[in-house]
């Protein structure tokens, strides 16, 4: 990482010094952090809310808990066991997609733009 040897300031009025501060908290970074990302191109994203966690931690366990009975299932020949799996499968992708939601986006990738 190379070193951060220049300052640059900029005048901002109150509001926007409170909106700067308030948006970057919200992200969990400094004030700092929060410019630099947006200079390298992303979008920062604020941290989502303990029940966010909770309802990933939620939708895993109830995907593994479908891949035991898919398995028990196939080993008694009781379902069809491929299409137990894939929906298993489905509610995991789902965990992956809300857990992939709170990573920074670089700003070109949004509506295709690079």
């Amino acid at each position: 990482m190379r070193k951060r040897d220049v300052l640059i300031q900029h005048w901002l009025n109150g509001a926007e010094v409170k909106r700067l501060r308030s948006n970057a908290e919200l992200c969990g970074m400094s004030v700092s952090e929060y410019v630099r990302q947006l200079i390298n191109g992303y979008a920062p994203v604020c941290i989502p809310s303990i029940e966010y966690f909770n309802l990933i931690k939620e939708l895993r366990a109830i995907g593994n808990n479908m891949h035991q009975i898919a398995y028990r299932a196939n080993s008694m020949h009781l379902l069809d066991t491929p299409y137990y799996k894939k929906n298993a499968d489905k509610v995991l992708d789902v965990c992956d997609y809300l857990f992939s939601l709170h990573l920074p986006v670089k700003v070109g990738d949004i509506n295709g733009y690079n």
